[in-house]
């Protein structure tokens, strides 16, 4: 019998009852990227569901945040809750309560595994700027991860040297990609700049617009000069 089914931790309860129907050993979890992005993205629905900030909810959640896949998925799952609510300032509010322990863990782990490369090059390292570099594969409009039903979005896959692809999603990409000029093949840097409030206009039911402040993820995109 697996302990963590009677662990305090809703999620990590939950966690567990996904562990006994999945029809994958851990190992083979682990090792698919697509198997860990559904799972951080569960976990996204999870937290914000259960509102768990049990020790042992965190403890499990830093884990899984080492893991690239997840990690994107769960922070993408967390950016199209803030989407669904985003014209309701009490709803951002409640969220930003809920969601504040795994957004620090999150923080955290970046802070951690993208430091080292940047402290070696002299650069200030702010914990929550991430920057990935590599070859720009495609970029463009598409229904957020690809999928029909989800919302439309854009999309960046660059490719890491001697690493596999990997797809960044988020609606300020597009802005970014439009000021750099960038062709497929050059070599980028991306970097997430954080969220900005940024004025949108929305639609009533009415038919009247409004003027709304929501909270959009910026990202610049550069050319990398080729090392001498």
């Amino acid at each position: 019998n697996d302990p963590d089914l009677q662990s305090p931790s809703e999620l990590v309860r939950l966690e567990a009852q996904w562990r006994r129907d999945f029809p994958m050993s851990e190992a083979d979890v682990s090792a698919s990227d697509t198997v860990m992005g559904l799972r951080g993205e569960d976990h996204a629905v999870w937290i914000i569901a259960t509102d768990d900030k049990t020790p042992e909810a965190a403890a499990m959640l830093t884990a899984y945040m080492e893991n690239d896949s997840y990690r994107e998925a769960f922070k993408s799952g967390l950016e199209t809750a803030y989407r669904q609510v985003e014209n309701w300032p009490q709803a951002v509010q409640d969220l930003d309560q809920i969601t504040e322990m795994a957004v620090k863990i999150v923080q955290q782990v970046e802070a951690r595994l993208y430091s080292a490369p940047q402290a070696a090059s002299g650069q200030a390292t702010p914990s929550r700027n991430k920057v990935i570099e590599g070859e720009l594969i495609e970029h463009g409009p598409a229904p957020y991860q690809h999928k029909d039903d989800k919302q439309m979005s854009y999309f960046v896959t660059l490719k890491p040297e001697g690493g596999k692809p990997r797809t960044v999603w988020g609606v300020g990409l597009e802005d970014a990609m439009k000021d750099s000029n960038l062709k497929q093949g050059d070599q980028v840097r991306l970097e997430d700049l954080g969220t900005r409030p940024v004025v949108v206009q929305v639609i009533e039911e009415d038919g009247t617009v409004t003027d709304k402040t929501v909270n959009r993820r910026e990202w610049s995109a550069q050319p990398v000069a080729p090392e001498r």
